[in-house]
């Protein structure tokens, strides 16, 4: 049989097309195979570090302060104290994190923006304001106190911080770390209409009173004195304000 040059190199092209056909022979590149490892030595956790100041820049210690993840709604928190130099710390695993802190005598603090990475360790400064406290009790209008009342200070400098509460068994409440100034009281409980005060300065001590809904009776009348039937009547509150 004699072959000819162009019948050979027919015959060798389609040899190596059909070596090509098929499943590929590449080996997937994996961490393992390519030298890429995770470091056993990556830290699980990193350093947070606290300071606390008050104003003048002086070092408060004892403040307790505190940090929970931002990502979970009922997270736990994790609490330390600062030591004589105003400093402390926390080890955390790499996250988004609140930060907050409270002390006699200042307002509270809270950072909701905390990121930990694995940079070098971060540090949350606090600069603590100067702030008071408020306590008080409730009762209705008899006397009789009330227990679960909701309550919240909400002052007039948007820079401090808004603090909330509930009566105890004892009907009694209590605000601490609140900002100086002019503030607003409101005292929330079901059953009762809710309350707002308002005060120029931090009270020391407060009495909060809930008064009993009332009953209105309407009665119509026509232009010449007869007694109308009411089938449909609104009625309107003046001085009506949704609680802020």
């Amino acid at each position: 049989m004699r072959w000819s040059w162009v019948g050979l190199v027919v015959a060798v092209l389609a040899s190596a097309s059909a070596s090509c056909v098929g499943t590929a022979s590449q080996v997937p590149v994996t961490p393992e195979s390519s030298g890429a490892r995770a470091s056993k030595d990556a830290p699980l956790k990193v350093a947070l570090k606290i300071v606390a100041q008050d104003v003048e820049g002086q070092p408060l210690s004892g403040v307790v302060f505190s940090a929970r993840s931002a990502r979970e709604n009922h997270a736990s928190a994790l609490f330390g104290v600062t030591d004589p130099s105003g400093r402390g710390q926390f080890r955390l695993p790499p996250g988004w994190y609140i930060v907050s802190a409270r002390a006699p005598g200042h307002q509270s603090f809270v950072d909701t923006d905390v990121r930990l990475g694995r940079d070098p360790p971060a540090t949350v400064t606090m600069t603590l304001q100067p702030g008071g406290t408020v306590s008080g009790f409730v009762v209705d209008d008899f006397g009789a106190p009330v227990v679960d009342a909701r309550l919240a200070w909400v002052p007039e400098d948007e820079t401090a911080p808004r603090l909330t509460a509930v009566s105890d068994k004892q009907a009694r409440f209590n605000f601490e770390g609140v900002g100086r100034g002019r503030g607003v009281l409101i005292a929330e409980r079901m059953g009762f209409p809710w309350i707002r005060q308002a005060f120029d300065s931090l009270p020391r001590e407060l009495k909060v009173t809930f008064t009993a809904p009332g009953r209105l009776r309407v009665r119509a009348v026509a232009p010449d004195g007869r007694p109308m039937n009411i089938y449909d009547t609104e009625l309107e509150q003046l001085d009506a304000r949704e609680p802020s």
